[in-house]
């Protein structure tokens, strides 16, 4: 599932695309084995941490060079929730954190685990730039793990999310300097094109019930 919290991440390096099948994941540490409950698979709730920096295998960036964590970046450092989807489909021209969506399968609770990214810039365009992660799983569930970001998101509590409480959120939340969202990642988020994003357009942690149908 794509986790629009973190588009923040890909938007430091601008639009990339790549295909999953250049992803690589490795074992660092932790169980290669597991079943039952601490196996990740699809539909599975993930809670997690990541630390990237730029890989010695990138021909352009500074090599090493800190790219985004969630235990230094966010604002109360906790973990990562995402839910794993049957999804192959990595595009990056829409948030990063779609690879972790398609890495995390097969791995184990308690893995920490090796994810190299590899991404075409398209500003400037042309270049190739190689992300690694370190990624630690934390727990995994059938049910909801994490923050729930839409209603950090909705600040005035009417079950829908303007431009302008996006904003805000990145700029509390994940160090957001600017006071604006690029076109593209707001279209590709606002999927009618009515100006707001609806429960059911939010594709990230968002809990399991739409605020605007809860009963009172």
């Amino acid at each position: 599932m794509f986790l629009l919290w973190i588009a923040v991440v890909m938007l430091l390096i601008g639009s990339t695309t790549a295909s999953s099948c250049e992803l690589r994941v490795s074992i660092i540490s932790g169980p290669t084995e597991c079943e039952g409950s601490d196996l990740i698979t699809t539909g599975k709730y993930v809670s997690m941490h990541y630390e990237g920096v730029v890989d010695e295998s990138s021909t352009h960036g500074e090599i090493g060079a800190h790219f985004h964590s969630s235990r230094t970046d966010t604002k109360d450092g906790e973990a990562v929730g995402i839910r794993v989807t049957a999804d192959d489909d990595f595009d990056m021209s829409g948030p990063i954190i779609k690879a972790f969506d398609i890495a995390v399968r097969g791995l184990c609770k308690g893995v920490r685990a090796q994810l190299i990214v590899p991404t075409m810039s398209k500003n400037p365009p042309g270049q190739k730039i190689t992300l690694r992660f370190a990624i630690d799983i934390v727990d995994v569930s059938d049910k909801f793990l994490g923050a729930n970001e839409f209603a950090r998101m909705d600040t005035d509590y009417d079950g829908l999310i303007t431009m302008e409480e996006w904003i805000t959120y990145l700029q509390e939340y994940h160090n957001w300097t600017h006071d604006y969202i690029p076109d593209d990642i707001w279209d590709k988020a606002d999927t009618n094109g009515d100006n707001i994003i609806t429960w059911d357009e939010f594709d990230g942690p968002k809990g399991d019930v739409d605020p605007t149908k809860e009963e009172l």
